[in-house]
């Protein structure tokens, strides 16, 4: 062997250290194009996506014309390709917050007609986390409410962000509106709140005329949530239950109460407020002090006057002092005015 390599030219060397070089740099520029290509191939379907959902959108009447641009869809982008399922749904979701419920139902169309359920599928039975849980969010927002007995062995899941992430696409698929957050965990629902306020916000649930149901709950938990979705979404038929919550057993409750009064100007709560007053905790009555500024009349003013002694603290006589004066100035100005008409 050894008289073998002796017998090589050291030109052979340098001629294979060549020959290797070379073909490495090739391997490197080749690697760059093909990488180039697929960017410049992505670039193309994502323009191409993108004006097709921008299209059906604007004929979301068109049921016809939705299955012909879809079926053109097919022969223009490589559906069957992972990243372009990818990118189709992930714009499906970006678009499908901007639309009304009329034109977010032709989203929905398209994701069943690909039958990219499949896809969204396949990553809930990934053994990675996060694609389980991107799964579940792509059954949330396109409403595939079969998904559900997909999600539901994930309700009970040891792992706090299955767990969580599983409980939120399965109160949006059974449809919260109806009340289905009665059958989650106190736990659950504390700890997903702000996901499920946004379940009425992001997807535009309608708000449900029936929805004091929320606000007649057992569980303080929903109490809250209903509490504050009222105080964004309140057409005005839960009033008299927003101002009996004023009364409920727990302060915490009591405080949101308070809140959703001031946000929806509740003059209607002004009785119930004054004669509760007292009652409260000093928190609360900070609380009702600032509501009060908001929704108070001459009724306030002259409770305030009559108990300004009431007050031993020195923050409450503050707080109680700048709402009087907040009162004072507005009857003033809608007295001017009325002398002005």
């Amino acid at each position: 062997m050894k008289e073998f390599l002796s017998n090589i030219a050291p030109n052979s060397y340098t001629l294979l250290a060549i020959t290797l070089l070379v073909l490495v740099i090739l391997l490197l520029l080749l690697r760059s194009q093909f990488r180039k290509y697929h960017q410049k191939q992505q670039k193309k379907a994502l323009t191409y996506i993108k004006y097709f959902l921008i299209d059906v959108v604007n004929n979301h009447t068109n049921k016809e014309y939705i299955k012909l641009k879809i079926k053109e869809l097919k022969k223009k982008i490589p559906l069957q390709r992972n990243y372009c399922k990818e990118m189709l749904i992930d714009e499906m979701i970006l678009i499908k917050k901007k639309l009304s419920p009329e034109e977010a139902e032709t989203i929905t169309l398209v994701y069943r007609t690909l039958k990219l359920q499949k896809y969204s599928s396949s990553l809930i039975n990934d053994s990675k986390i996060y694609k389980k849980c991107l799964g579940f969010y792509h059954y949330q927002t396109m409403n595939y409410s079969k998904g559900i007995n997909k999600i539901m062995p994930y309700l009970k899941s040891k792992n706090q962000l299955l767990q969580s992430n599983a409980s939120v696409a399965y109160l949006s698929l059974t449809n919260i509106v109806t009340g289905n957050t009665l059958y989650q965990s106190k736990k659950t629902i504390k700890r997903n709140k702000e996901k499920i306020e946004n379940l009425f916000y992001i997807q535009k649930y309608p708000y449900n005329s029936n929805i004091d149901f929320w606000l007649k709950a057992k569980k303080t938990s929903i109490l809250l949530l209903g509490l504050k979705i009222a105080a964004h979404e309140s057409n005005g038929n839960d009033t008299n239950a927003i101002i009996q919550l004023l009364s409920y057993k727990s302060n915490t409750v009591k405080k949101e109460a308070l809140i959703t009064i001031k946000k929806l100007r509740l003059q209607e709560a002004e009785a119930t407020l004054l004669s509760l007053f007292e009652q409260f905790t000093p928190q609360l009555q900070e609380q009702s002090l600032q509501t009060l500024e908001v929704i108070g009349s001459k009724n306030t003013i002259d409770y305030l006057q009559d108990r300004m002694s009431f007050f031993e603290s020195s923050e409450l006589k503050n707080s109680a002092t700048y709402c009087l004066e907040t009162l004072l100035k507005k009857e003033i100005t809608m007295s001017s005015q009325k002398v002005t008409c």
